[in-house]
């Protein structure tokens, strides 16, 4: 499942019955990709995936200024320089 927020981010998936959810970001490039896994991995663990696509410049810097994910799928240059900053 994906739904579209208004200020044009894309999140892909649903609470799970449990309350329980991995939460991701990347950049829009990998929505497609991504939200295909999300469902996948849904179906099999019954754990929900929730992951808000945008912009690759806003999604790292949303993740090096300390908002929590459990997952982060950017360009390998914007995953360097988060890691330098001790982000990921």
């Amino acid at each position: 499942m994906s739904a579209e927020t208004g200020n044009g981010e894309r999140i892909t998936g649903v609470e799970s019955r449990s309350g329980n959810r991995l939460t991701g970001i990347s950049s829009m490039a990998m929505r497609q990709l991504l939200a295909e896994l999300a469902d996948a991995y849904e179906r099999q663990s019954g754990q929900a995936v929730a992951i808000v696509s945008v912009g690759g410049v806003d999604a790292a810097r949303r993740v090096y200024e300390g908002e929590a994910f459990d997952f982060v799928v950017l360009a390998v240059d914007a995953m360097e320089q988060l890691a330098t900053g001790g982000r990921v």
